[in-house]
């Protein structure tokens, strides 16, 4: 690591010294957007899994383990009329 002699020098000193550092900041940055973009799409399946677990759970209770829901058999009679 190069040591600062004087402020003058020292920003030139800096920049000398970190521009080695960009091609690992780049990767490091990378890594972190892709693992940012992993984790969106595990979060995402999660939602869909819970959402249809929760869809059958409503189905599940309003049908009572029939194959068809009862509350639409009463509308159907009655779509036609005025």
């Amino acid at each position: 690591m190069a040591r600062h002699i004087s402020k003058g020098s020292k920003d030139r000193e800096v920049s000398a010294n970190t521009e080695g550092f960009t091609p690992l900041l780049g990767a490091l940055r990378q890594r972190i957007a892709d693992s940012r973009q992993q984790v969106l799409r595990a979060v995402d399946v999660v939602q869909v899994q819970t959402y249809w677990h929760i869809g059958r759970h409503i189905v599940e209770f309003e049908q009572g383990g029939a194959q068809r829901a009862a509350y639409g058999r009463d509308c159907w009679p009655n779509w036609g009329k005025p």
